[in-house]
């Protein structure tokens, strides 16, 4: 792990639960803190124990372990002659920081590569980083060595898994779990493999440095000829060039042949419409001129946006998550008005995009409870909503329709006081959500924690969604005018 072995640790079990222990140890070696060393005035300690850490950057990797430094630099000690210990890895293996589980699919990724560095991603690892002077993996001198020790350590199981060394390690362990952890080493470790065995970039033109970057730039959505622009300039050599193509013909191809690519209609669609990015506000998704990279930057994006979930929405797949992206940043106006005007020809086209919320709704869970909607309606809308009231008809209501939990907004908009952020009109919907109405299939999903804002505290309702009007009130006056409260109940 690049640094002094932890405490000795265990699982077990004590009165029925499942407790963790840690070996108490006394080490007159100890200096104090990552924290004390970070705060202290010397950079040639700092760099010194900097160092020290990233010579186990492999072993983070592998283990997927993004909490390695700690929040507040407090899961590292530093020993008196500048080597680390790593005293926190709750974060290695299938599991979060905070004990969430990760996704499965994240299992596999190696992210960390990359994010490791970017202070937008990782900002106590890519501090460390920084004071090592590591802007990559190409910066760290052992880490081709580090790769190697991993390999045979896997090795030394008298096999080409990991399975041996992993069943010796956690005898107590459920087998799916055991499963679940020597499948992601064995992957894992396989494309630590493939990095380092990759055909070096140094050459005469463009450094490997230099190399590195202008690939992660590409990796990150930058248009092709900028990239080009900053690393080669206006008369790049042949071979540079050659080897920047490689790069980009190399994953435009990587992204075309992802499974959740090539088999998912709303990859295909933004594939071939690329201008339908700019019909939102895309400025985290797209801060570039769009390109195929794109698709690339929407998979981070939601991945992001599955790890920032806890868990929630796991059983979502990524074209189910870029849909819901999409609609919620920029074309819920563009889908609802074509949900209610059964505008045919731009509902086949985002059909796609559609299919793939109303699948994410579908796939709950289904929300239950109470929500919230304040809309401007005319007179011929509000009059459908009278009508199913008067008799005791359903009312199918064609649109995705976006509520909220916030039972103050309602409380707001009665007594005419909303808030600056509060949706503004004539008309407010209490609806009711019984649970017994997710039975043959969910109406409703709580996307709170997929919205920048969570204290919109949003519910999205599938579109073509049955109500029931269960009152109908005018409660305005000739001072403020009409204002209509709708009761709804989802059935």
């Amino acid at each position: 792990m690049g640094a002094d072995a932890a405490p000795e640790s265990a699982v077990f079990q004590h009165k029925g639960k499942a407790r963790f222990a840690s070996k108490f140890v006394s080490n007159p070696n100890i200096a104090g803190s990552l924290n004390d060393v970070l705060k202290g005035s010397n950079p040639e300690v700092k760099k010194a124990v900097s160092q020290n850490i990233l010579s186990g950057f492999a072993a983070d990797v592998l283990l997927k372990n993004w909490d390695v430094v700690g929040l507040e630099f407090d899961n590292i000690l530093v020993t008196k002659d500048k080597k680390a210990i790593r005293i926190d890895n709750g974060s290695a293996f299938l599991s979060r920081a905070m004990g969430e589980r990760k996704s499965p699919a994240s299992l596999s990724e190696l992210d960390e590569i990359q994010g490791l560095f970017k202070p937008s991603v990782n900002a106590s690892y890519a501090k460390i980083a920084a004071h090592a002077g590591c802007a990559s993996i190409q910066d760290i001198p052992n880490f081709p060595q580090q790769v190697k020790s991993i390999v045979d350590l896997r090795n030394s199981g008298g096999t080409d898994s990991w399975r041996p060394l992993v069943t010796a390690w956690t005898p107590g362990m459920a087998r799916r779990d055991q499963d679940a952890i020597i499948n992601m080493l064995d992957v894992r470790t396989e494309k630590l493999k493939q990095l380092v065995a990759s055909p070096s970039t140094q050459s005469t033109g463009i450094s490997a440095k230099d190399m590195k970057k202008a690939s992660g730039d590409l990796d990150d959505g930058i248009k092709l000829k900028t990239v080009i622009d900053e690393y080669l300039g206006p008369k790049p050599k042949k071979e540079d060039m050659q080897k920047i193509m490689q790069v980009y013909n190399g994953m435009v191809q990587k992204i075309i042949q992802h499974p959740e690519v090539a088999n998912s209609d709303v990859f295909k669609l933004i594939w071939n419409n690329p201008n339908l990015l700019k019909e939102g506000d895309f400025e985290e998704i797209n801060p570039h001129d769009t390109n195929p990279h794109d698709i690339n930057s929407l998979f981070k994006v939601t991945d992001n946006l599955k790890e920032s979930s806890d868990g929630e929405f796991d059983n979502c797949n990524k074209g189910e998550m870029v849909s819901t992206l999409l609609y919620t940043t920029g074309l819920s106006n563009k889908i609802n008005t074509a949900l209610s005007k059964n505008d045919v020809p731009t509902l086949n086209k985002l059909s796609p995009i559609l299919n793939g919320v109303s699948s994410m709704i579908g796939k709950g869970p289904g929300y239950s409870g109470k929500t919230y909607r304040v809309k401007e309606h005319d007179g011929a809308v509000l009059q459908g909503f009278y009508n199913a009231y008067k008799n005791n008809t359903a009312i199918n209501v064609p649109c995705f329709l976006s509520t909220t939990k916030d039972k103050g907004l309602a409380r707001r908009w009665e007594k005419n006081k909303p808030n600056e952020s509060d949706f503004t009109g004539n008309t407010c919907f209490h609806i009711t959500v019984p649970a017994q109405v997710h039975a043959n299939g969910n109406k409703a999903r709580d996307i709170t924690k997929l919205g920048e804002e969570e204290e919109e505290q949003e519910v999205l309702f599938n579109h073509h969604t049955n109500f029931v009007v269960t009152d109908f009130k005018n409660i305005g006056d000739n001072k403020i005018g009409n204002k209509y409260l709708i009761s709804l109940t989802a059935v």
